[in-house]
């Protein structure tokens, strides 16, 4: 499993400089080229998260401890491991609905997805700031909040014009927040693989 997220965690990092480096090229030809090869990445992860069963594990694991233990934070572990599978779900719903294997109007899909890819980052950031006192060091919540919100600037940055921030950020800007969240879960990957 560890070798399958570190995979993802990789993909996303190029996916995110391509990003960045069709926004910093003067040539658009070659920008274009970029922009295509961070549209394809994405596919591929995608494609690839239809073979990912740790969300389902995560939320058989949150409903154990929620059985014995009842607290407000197994609580929104449970919430937030059955908003990542609906948003997955959704997702992929979408995905073959591009490809024309399903007979689906997509866009309200695509938005969707944006939305419950907020809602599972506001109940992530949710769980941090709860525990940040007593669980976590200082050091790796820091990382993971500031992971978490690059994530959530891009997410809203994803949903349709009027709302905050959407349709406002840079093609580059995109891209750095993205190098940002993509690194420290990279980072965050290799050290729990080496000393766990």
């Amino acid at each position: 499993i560890m070798e399958v997220i570190a995979r993802e965690r990789v993909l996303r990092l190029i996916q995110f400089a391509a990003r960045l480096s069709s926004g910093c090229v003067s040539s658009v030809r070659y920008s274009n080229g970029l922009q295509r090869l961070a549209s394809n990445i994405a596919s591929t992860r995608t494609v690839l998260r239809l073979l990912d069963i740790s969300v389902i594990s995560s939320l058989i694991t949150a409903v154990q401890q929620l059985q014995s233990e009842y607290t407000f934070y197994n609580m929104l572990d449970v919430t937030s491991s059955l908003t990542g599978i609906i948003f997955l779900s959704v997702e992929h719903m979408a995905y073959f609905g591009d490809l024309k294997m399903l007979p689906l109007n997509t866009k309200p899909l695509h938005i969707l997805t944006v939305k419950g890819w907020i809602s599972f980052l506001l109940i992530t950031i949710t769980q941090l700031l709860i525990r940040m006192y007593n669980r976590y060091t200082r050091y790796s919540f820091l990382l993971s909040l500031i992971q978490y919100t690059c994530d959530l600037i891009i997410a809203v940055h994803f949903l349709p014009s009027g709302f905050l921030w959407s349709n406002t950020l840079s093609v580059t800007s995109v891209g750095l927040l993205g190098i940002i969240s993509s690194g420290i879960a990279l980072y965050k990957c290799i050290n729990n693989y080496m000393y766990n």
